[in-house]
């Protein structure tokens, strides 16, 4: 009898413990902010690192910082460093004069912007076209190259800014923002690169202000026309787009003080859209209309914020790099 006591204590104990670690644990967390990275050593003497590129895949963050190295990164959990990749010339961003032989030469074993798909984690430079893979013995270039110059304009020799990337197994797919004379006004493009042939194709989306991954291949684009926003989703085979029956009117009119509307992702485990506003984090399951379930800062979200899901549900958002990536769960609106 003691014997079976004994046991029944240790049990209680144990789920006792196993509840009280799970209230312990934040339902929010922090990571790559000023904290985290000081705390990591993600830092010189001129203060700390910058990025220069960044993505989930899965439960892993990838990201690529002015040091010029790559960090992976899961919730909870130390970054680790994967490699140090080669640097840009010393005067690349000068803007000054042209580079000689040997800077070029440099410059195009550099990479300039990373990728994450399906547990693989890509590099590609859009001076050189070159992509492959990137691992802990640095970068792997394919004998394939992509044609960015879709991305440069005669009158300045920086591309067009990169503002993310998406790879499939036949394209790197890029969003980027770019001026367009007509507008007189910054616009955002979306562009494909074959794998095979290195061929770009743009996309035709009216009002294009952000995108993410959607269902089925597919990208899920927001859009912002006649001072309205809207969903629809992006076939890359054929083009066609497709409005999302789910309205975007959780913005409210005249509220600069909490920012703008932006951070879009998609769950595909729970078919649910998620888009940040108001200093909130707003979620459509499966077609229903958008409701509140986290507070998040939303001062400088832009419609291009980026923002992941997570295998267990939670929503990642990066809207100032003071802040970091921000994750969080739900039912913590009050909070």
């Amino acid at each position: 009898m003691k014997r079976i006591l004994s046991v029944l204590c240790a049990s209680v104990i144990a789920v006792l413990a196993c509840t009280s670690a799970l209230a312990d644990e934040p339902k929010r967390i922090n990571i790559f902010d000023e904290a985290f990275m000081r705390e990591y050593g993600l830092c010189d003497a001129k203060g700390r690192f910058s990025f220069r590129s960044y993505d989930w895949d899965g439960s892993t963050c990838y990201v690529y910082l002015s040091d010029m190295a790559v960090y992976t990164c899961e919730p909870g959990r130390a970054p680790q460093k994967l490699c140090t990749l080669p640097n840009v010339p010393e005067n690349f961003y000068k803007l000054e004069g042209a580079l000689n032989d040997d800077e070029m030469a440099q410059l195009y074993e550099t990479v300039s912007y990373i990728v994450a798909s399906r547990g693989v984690l890509y590099g590609y430079n859009v001076y050189s076209g070159a992509w492959g893979v990137l691992d802990a013995s640095g970068i792997h270039w394919n004998e394939n190259r992509l044609d960015f110059s879709c991305l440069f304009h005669d009158d300045f020799y920086l591309e067009d800014r990169v503002v993310r990337s998406f790879m499939t197994d036949q394209e790197l797919v890029v969003l980027s923002n770019t001026w367009d004379d007509a507008l007189e006004d910054f616009k955002y493009v979306l562009y494909s690169f074959d794998l095979e042939t290195g061929k770009s194709r743009e996309y035709a989306v009216e009002g294009l202000y952000g995108a993410c991954r959607g269902a089925d291949g597919e990208l899920l684009c927001l859009l912002y026309q006649d001072e309205m926003y809207s969903l629809c989703t992006l076939d890359l085979t054929s083009g066609k787009t497709t409005p999302v029956d789910v309205a975007v009117d959780m913005k409210e009119p005249d509220d600069d003080i909490m920012g703008g509307l932006g951070g879009l992702a998609y769950d595909a485990n729970t078919d649910a859209i998620y888009l940040s506003a108001n200093g909130k984090v707003y979620r459509s399951l499966r077609g229903e209309s958008f409701e509140p379930i986290s507070q998040v800062q939303t001062n400088g979200i832009v419609g291009e914020t980026r923002a992941w899901t997570l295998p267990d549900g939670r929503y990642v958002i990066l809207i100032d790099f003071d802040d970091g990536m921000q994750i969080l769960g739900d039912n913590n609106i009050n909070n």
